[in-house]
Order: structure tokens, then C-alpha cells, then sequence
């Protein structure tokens, strides 16, 4: 079974992942019901701050003074603290109309997901198998409630830490012929397709989601932008382009196009220039 002393206190991301997998295949022919319960507690406001708590803990100290004396006094004093007590909730609330914009820090890092969160996006997403994979997409699924515990601290120990498990960095590349109708002695003609860990997919739709969501909250995308972005595709782009060749052919205006397709355009992209403009535009580190 898992070692709850390594799930608690192991700090390396790499350790974990490989104890994951040693324990899954330990326990992939053991068959026992599992039940769970959880006991959520509803987090405080962000709102509400130390000042406010000590305050509603004097308001229930003098409310239980009050019904155990029935003094006037008491209960006077009472109602001066839970007028007090609504101003300064007031006073709190209203401050976020005083702040025009968040500083770039408060943005510099990831939320933690939830086990929820982490098995919403393994319902959603295409299966696909890796000889790196201990578990089947499948299998996965069944004993999720099981190792889902792992896979969220590993996951949210990854996005507090900045390092994406080095396990989840190796792919067995499959060589495919391009066309079914071309020789298979020549090697030129196969297409490497690499195949990653399936989890080390899920990690990667966490952090796109959230960088994605991100961007378009702070408006960095181009408003055009068709290119990976929901509900946006190649035919939206056609419609602006069309649209647009339309209104100047109505104009009487001549209209030029100029497309330009870059050969392995991904590669092409300076991974240094990106990140200095988004370190600059969002503060994104």
C-alpha cells in the first residue's frame, strides 16, 4: 500500500512520481472496494482579515456575556461592537474600488487543482497509451479515487516548484509511414511520432488552462487571434478575411494579400524573446 510518511513529507516531484508508479504495479492485482469521505471546511473570505476576525470574536464573547448576565449594559455594548463590525466589513469590502490595477507579481504563480479538477480533465481528454505508462487510460479511470491523492500533490507540488517531472520529459518516439503506399525499407519516409506520458499530458492541460485563462484576463491575446484559442479557428480567420476583402472590394479600394507559411514555425519561435515579453506584458515568470 502507499507510504503515507513519503506522501506527506517527500519534496521532490521525481521521488514521487516514481514511487507512484512502483505502487501501482505492486497493487495492480489486489481487487478491494474503496470508500471515501470527505470532510470539506468552508474557507474564510478573502476579505476578511485578521482585524475583522478578532472583532467577531469579541462580538460572540459579549453575546455569550449578555444572555448569561441580561445586563442593559451588556447588551449596549454589544450592539456598539456589531455596528463597529459592519462598518469595518464595509470599510474592507469597498477597498477594491480604490485599486485601479494588480501589481505583475500577484500573478507570478499557479493556483493548486484539486483531485476534482485533475479527474474532469482525464474524463475530457482523448486516451492514449505510452509504454511509459504504468496504468492504462482505462484502468486509470477505475482506481483514480485511489492514487488520485498522489497525482494532485504531485501535480500541485510541480506548479508551486516550477519543475516539471523529469519522468514526464521522456517520449518513445514510433516511427509511421507518411503513406500507406510507400516503401517501408526507406527510412525517409517515416513520420517520428513521440509518445508521452498520458499524465504528463494532464499536467500540461493544468498549466495551458490556467496560463491561457491568465492571458485573456489581462487582454494579451490579439483580438484576431484565431490560432488556439476557443471558439476561435481556421474558419474564423477566413470569415475576417473574407469579410474584410469584401468591405474593400465595396469601398472601391484594391485589396493585396500577403500569406506567409514558415516551415516548422513552432521552431522558428525564441523561446528567450517570448518569455522576456511575457515577464514584461504580465509579469509572468
Amino acid at each position: 500500500m502507499f507510504d503515507s510518511n513519503l506522501f506527506l513529507e517527500s519534496q521532490d516531484v521525481d521521488s514521487l512520481i516514481h514511487s507512484l508508479n512502483c505502487r501501482c504495479k505492486s497493487i495492480l492485482d489486489v481487487v478491494a472496494p474503496f470508500k471515501s469521505n470527505r470532510v470539506t471546511r468552508k474557507p474564510f473570505s478573502p476579505w476578511i482579515n485578521d482585524s475583522i476576525q478578532n472583532l467577531k470574536r469579541l462580538c460572540r464573547k459579549t453575546e455569550r456575556l449578555w444572555k448569561s448576565t441580561k445586563l442593559e449594559v451588556h447588551r449596549l455594548y454589544l450592539k456598539d461592537l456589531m455596528l463597529s463590525l459592519n462598518e469595518l466589513i464595509k470599510k474592507v469590502q469597498s477597498c477594491k474600488d480604490d485599486i485601479d490595477e494588480l501589481p505583475a507579481h500577484a500573478w507570478s504563480s499557479f493556483s493548486p487543482v484539486t483531485q476534482d479538477d485533475i479527474l474532469a480533465l482525464v474524463t475530457t481528454m482523448k486516451p492514449s497509451f505510452c509504454l511509459a505508462d504504468v496504468l492504462p487510460c482505462k484502468l486509470l479511470l477505475k482506481v483514480f479515487d485511489a492514487i488520485g491523492p498522489w497525482v494532485t500533490r504531485m501535480f500541485n507540488l510541480s506548479l508551486s516548484s516550477g519543475v516539471f517531472p523529469s519522468f514526464f520529459k521522456h517520449a518513445f518516439v514510433e516511427p509511421l509511414l507518411k503513406k500507406s503506399n510507400l516503401d517501408p525499407t526507406d527510412p525517409k519516409i517515416f513520420r517520428p511520432i513521440s509518445k508521452l506520458p498520458f499524465l504528463s499530458k494532464v499536467l500540461e492541460k493544468v498549466v495551458s488552462e490556467q496560463l491561457v485563462s491568465f492571458l485573456q484576463d489581462r487582454n494579451v491575446f490579439d483580438r484576431f487571434q484565431s490560432g488556439f484559442r476557443k471558439h476561435h479557428s481556421t474558419e474564423t480567420a477566413l470569415l475576417k478575411v473574407s469579410n474584410d476583402i469584401l468591405m474593400s472590394a465595396d469601398s472601391g479600394k484594391c485589396t493585396v494579400l500577403v500569406l506567409l507559411d514558415l516551415s516548422s514555425a513552432f521552431d522558428t519561435v525564441n523561446h528567450e524573446i517570448l518569455l522576456s515579453r511575457l515577464r514584461e506584458l504580465v509579469g509572468l515568470s
